[in-house]
């Protein structure tokens, strides 16, 4: 039993009663006091991370208030039901997985807490898995509180190490962006002070900067591609789980993809001590893969390793490479990191390959291929309904359509539908509460909500990587985590990006910095001049400063560039050249525009911004108007966006913003 020395019926540690015939697992030293324990309760309910979290705060409160009780009642999916979500007599948590999903919102707050605001507090308090019954300790870790236990109590089974669970990286420039819009690179960090960092011969005691650089398809069929593609994305993400690795972002490492440098030269440029590669090959129908983890600093090789998948089953081959790894990077982990970094992805084999065909196709930037991705995911839930990855994959292809290419209402309803049935197999899963927070700020406008999707790093993280202005938005919920930083953060996983380095000039634009913000996005078109995002960013800057033409000439370069032009850019070129005073060619954007809309969905909000350039308020409003039947995404942007400044005070405007109130269902 370790560190417990005693077992006893009746007194809870500090005094109190405890529940009849209930067993206690105490030890002999001090406890913390229930005044201590309502002072910790105070300073986390207070803190910037549960500060808009309602319902994790009512959840803490209820669970801690209820546990410091003369007579502790237990502590029961239905009676916190009821009593703090307000659910009937009719609850049946088979179907209504609300308790189960906010414990796990709950827990992963807990741990941002102490990770960042808490991290110096004297005592903890936690509510473990398993169930609802809090723990409360002494960071000092000599103290363990009164923690209700079964009186038969089982030895600890080992760890099963499996594959880990992969996760879609969404990396790409929107081709019909927002206005408040610039993708990021799926950059991946954590906030995981408090976790072990063990040394190592190439850490030195220090955090370990790791590449995982594309796997080659050797295999002479292209049609591989997905299976090297998928395997490199996936160990991307499973290897970022692990708290002492700092691994590079996917955008960061696929420049190097047809690079003929040598590992370590590549390394050397990327600023990390290891470097892992890999190949897929093909001998007597069977797969190969072999991999080579390299020091950077010596050019030594660490370990190579050939592994023999059973027909095209990576699964197992995922899970070796990353047991390897750990093993030659000399990482230990304890048995919570183990479990979390390699749990299972699937069962089924099938289910597996189909999760990432999607993933394949979603890699592309156009409706066809998110359509093509969607198809594959849902067949992968078929075949594995416990595929959590796949529902959430699922959810976030529909919100990529309904942000940027095809009616709201077609996708948002079902984005939402698909991150809950992921969180209802893992409450605690970033990338679906990443994908309800978006959908609850750009389709139900309701801020509040929004905010406790994305209460944690992790969670405003995933949101980043599909919109990166998440941080700007939110901050007019009074979060006080600053968007700038979080950019410089990512761009340490990524300092090459476009994307990064353009949505730096997204957050010079917003706060009124124009010079700076046309220097990020001169600078991010130099990097990458097959995105839209930077033209639109310097174009509307430069409307801003009042150099019409010069705008007007940025926006067309785009088109003579890449052979098409979003309706983003088109409707920034009708506002430009309405705002020079421009009418007739103003007129005959909006009449471009919809034309386009009779094969295409085109946002309504474009149209109204042509007009917001050329002054007409009336045609301006009844726009707005349509904008707000289809649900625009655009919408949520009005009251920061400085287009609007002129005009946020009329009475027409306000009126239509008191009507942008969110829908009664995502408050429940």
């Amino acid at each position: 039993m370790g560190k417990y020395l005693a077992v006893s019926y009746g007194r809870y540690a500090n005094g109190m009663n405890g529940m009849p015939g209930a067993v206690f697992m105490v030890d002999n030293e001090i406890k913390p006091t229930t005044p201590e324990i309502e002072e910790e309760l105070d300073r986390i309910l207070s803190s910037k991370v549960f500060a808009t979290a309602q319902r994790s705060q009512a959840f803490l409160r209820y669970v801690v208030e209820r546990s410091l009780t003369d007579a502790p009642p237990p502590l029961k999916e239905f009676s916190i039901a009821m009593d703090v979500f307000a659910r009937g007599d009719d609850y049946d948590p088979s179907i209504d997985a609300t308790v189960r999903v906010e414990a796990g919102r709950l827990r992963s707050r807990l741990r941002e807490y102490y990770d960042l605001e808490g991290s110096g507090d004297p005592v903890a308090i936690d509510v473990p898995k398993g169930g609802y019954c809090p723990t409360f300790t002494f960071r000092n870790g000599k103290v363990s509180a009164a923690k209700e236990v079964q009186p038969m109590v089982e030895q600890a089974r080992p760890v099963e190490i499996m594959p880990e669970r992969a996760s879609l990286q969404w990396s790409r420039w929107a081709v019909a962006g927002l206005v408040l819009l610039g993708l990021v690179a799926a950059g991946v960090w954590r906030w995981h002070s408090s976790r072990k960092l063990v040394s190592s011969d190439l850490g030195g005691g220090q955090q370990i900067a790791l590449a995982v650089l594309p796997f080659a398809n050797e295999t002479g069929d292209k049609a591989n591609d997905y299976l090297a593609d998928g395997l490199t994305d996936n160990l991307i993400r499973q290897l970022s789980e692990i708290p002492p690795l700092k691994v590079m972002a996917r955008g960061a490492v696929y420049r190097y993809r047809s690079s003929t440098d040598k590992a370590v030269s590549v390394g050397h440029s990327l600023h990390v001590n290891s470097v892992l590669t890999g190949e897929i090959r093909q001998a007597n129908g069977k797969l190969i893969v072999d991999t080579e983890l390299s020091n950077v600093s010596d050019g030594s090789i660490i370990e190579s390793h050939r592994y023999l998948p059973e027909g095209d089953d990576l699964r197992p081959v995922q899970a070796s490479i990353t047991q390897d790894l750990i093993h030659g990077l000399k990482i230990e982990l304890d048995a919570r990191e183990s479990a979390h970094t390699l749990g299972p992805v699937s069962s089924n084999m099938e289910a597996y390959q189909e999760m990432l065909r999607g993933q394949g196709a979603a890699r592309g930037n156009s409706p066809v291929e998110l359509h093509n991705a969607i198809v594959h995911f849902q067949q992968a839930v078929k075949l594995d309904p416990k595929f959590t990855i796949a529902w959430s994959d699922l959810a976030q292809a529909h919100l990529l359509l309904g942000v940027y290419f095809e009616d709201p209402r077609q996708h948002m309803p079902q984005a939402s539908e698909y991150a809950n049935r992921a969180l209802q197999l893992d409450p605690e899963f970033a990338e679906a509460h990443g994908t309800l927070g978006l959908v609850n700020l750009l389709y139900h406008w309701d801020y509040a909500a929004a905010a406790s999707e994305l209460a944690s790093a992790k969670e405003e993280q995933s949101a980043l990587t599909v919109l990166s202005c998440t941080s700007h938005l939110m901050a007019q919920t009074g979060r006080t985590r600053d968007a700038d930083e979080m950019v410089h953060r990512m761009l340490g996983y990524d300092p090459q990006s476009a994307q990064l380095i353009g949505e730096l000039g997204c957050i010079d634009y917003y706060r009124g910095d124009y010079d700076n913000a046309v220097q990020n996005y001169r600078e991010a078109m130099a990097k990458d001049s097959h995105s839209p995002v930077p033209y639109w960013g310097l174009g509307k800057t430069l409307s801003l400063q009042g150099k019409y033409g010069e705008a007007v000439k940025i926006l067309r370069q785009f088109k003579l560039a890449n052979g098409f032009e979003p309706p983003l850019l088109t409707a920034e070129i009708g506002y430009a050249l309405g705002r020079e005073g421009k009418t007739r060619e103003a007129e005959r954007v909006i009449a471009e525009l919809r034309e386009e809309s009779k094969s295409a969905f085109v946002d309504p909000y474009l149209v109204s911004l042509i007009y917001l350039g050329m002054g007409d308020e009336q045609a301006t409003l009844q726009w707005l108007n349509r904008a707000y039947v289809v649900r625009s995404p655009f919408l949520i942007s009005i009251s920061t966006e400085p287009k609007w400044k002129a005009m946020i005070a009329r009475p027409g405007l306000q009126a239509f913003l008191a009507k942008m109130t969110p829908q009664e269902h995502t408050r429940s």
